[in-house]
């Protein structure tokens, strides 16, 4: 079989150590297969490239596979190690200070085995004839499942159209994976097909007798821009199901290729359009709308977005029931959060009530943090009434119940 072929030659090869890059980049999870924005095939034989000339705006995959996963390669015995393309000025001819933004690769996953690898993009500029030059930006990453994965780069790299640019999928796996994706070849010549061991340095896997192309694409964009800007939300704090149950925070990440981003606007339900600068804190109980949107150096305006979201602070209430002149019940707030739309309710039970002729008094109200709410009920009449007072939000209750004595409008507590 191929993967044994490639198992072998690779052992061969790669017995160096680990290599580590470090990199200040976010940690990205990949979904499935995704298929690319436009997809450009440039060969799969040994004839020249023939790039197309740049349009307007325009986004381009350069790519020396045929898009189609064949095998997969890895370490026999596990390690970490990089798998490359070369792209010269045979390529990036007509695309001069455009930006390589996204790198997308073939994720390959032995059944049985770990679908969980990680490592890091790395971008190279040109070196000596046949090696790269200096590292130009690095991006970590995680996949979590195999096919195409696409990592957006954090530092775009600007295209020097007469100058190489390498594009190196670093990974670390374990022994019996093969994950890095490969088509069924032939290689391009000193473009598709670049393998890198610490203890070996780069070769080309089809000298090894590997005649295959890495599933490595590179995104590139550039000319005028035209496109709006992409912006995600994401919201966290402590949940409950799909509530919160604590204050919660709220931060944007938007993308623009090209001329890059200008500002982030939101605004929460119908509060006054702000600018983003840090994350947001919301710390009002109820439900919620999130409206946010951004604009690009060139002028161009996102649509707006909205995102819904509901806080539901666990209620901390201490009820108090004393006489005298009517009812009083005191509700105290002795949680660090404000509590909102709280609704009590008094009931009286037994004796012979003149006032009020209805027996349940109620309200709403809206509690600070440590703050107290006096509530005066006037009550005449006769014989002993039970008094029960709850109070509730609407995932959380304090009940308070006391007996109590009423002889015309003067209250007697008895408690138990």
């Amino acid at each position: 079989m191929i993967r044994k072929n490639i198992l072998k030659a690779v052992c061969i090869l790669l017995l160096a150590t680990s290599i580590v890059i470090s990199s200040t980049a976010a940690m990205v999870n990949i979904s499935d297969v995704q298929s690319p924005m436009k997809a450009v095939w440039l060969s799969t034989g040994y004839t020249s490239v023939q790039p197309q000339p740049a349009d307007t705006l325009s986004e381009i995959w350069i790519h020396f596979d045929d898009g189609i996963n064949n095998d997969g390669i890895g370490m026999g015995g596990g390690g970490t190690w990089e798998g490359a393309i070369r792209m010269t000025p045979g390529e990036l001819r007509y695309y001069e200070n455009w930006k390589l933004v996204v790198v997308k690769w073939y994720h390959y996953v032995v059944p049985g085995t770990s679908k969980i690898h990680s490592g890091n993009i790395k971008i190279y500029s040109q070196g000596e004839p046949n090696l790269p030059g200096s590292l130009l930006t690095s991006e970590s990453y995680t996949v979590t499942s195999g096919g195409w994965c696409e990592i957006p780069l954090s530092n775009p790299v600007t295209i020097s159209a007469d100058e190489d640019i390498w594009v190196s999928i670093e990974i670390t796996h374990g022994g019996g994976e093969y994950p890095l994706g490969v088509d069924a070849g032939p290689a391009i010549i000193t473009k598709g097909d670049w393998i890198y061991g610490a203890g070996t340095g780069w070769k080309e896997m089809r000298i090894m007798g590997m005649n295959y192309n890495w599933n490595i694409h590179a995104l590139l964009v550039g000319g005028e821009d035209h496109e709006s800007p992409i912006t995600t939300c994401n919201i966290t704090g402590e949940q409950e199901d799909d509530i919160y149950v604590s204050d919660v925070s709220i931060s944007f990440k938007a993308i623009d290729y090209l001329s890059g981003i200008n500002r982030t606007m939101y605004k929460i339900d119908d509060n006054e359009w702000q600018t983003y600068v840090d994350p947001v804190i919301v710390a009002e109980d109820g439900d919620h709308i999130l409206y946010y949107y951004s604009v690009d150096n060139a002028g161009n305006i996102e649509s707006t977005k909205n995102q819904s979201f509901t806080i539901r602070h666990p209620m901390n209430i201490e009820i108090n029931i004393t006489g005298g002149f009517g009812i009083i019940t005191t509700f105290k707030n002795i949680g660090e959060n404000n509590v909102t739309n709280l609704s009590w309710n008094l009931t009286l039970e037994g004796g012979f009530i003149i006032i009020p002729r209805d027996k349940n008094i109620n309200g709403t109200m809206n509690i600070p943090a440590n703050s107290t709410i006096v509530i005066r009920s006037f009550v005449f009449g006769f014989g002993k009434t039970r008094i029960t007072v709850l109070a509730e939000t609407a995932d959380s209750s304090d009940v308070a119940e006391r007996d109590a004595s009423v002889f015309l409008f003067f209250i007697k507590i008895i408690d138990g």
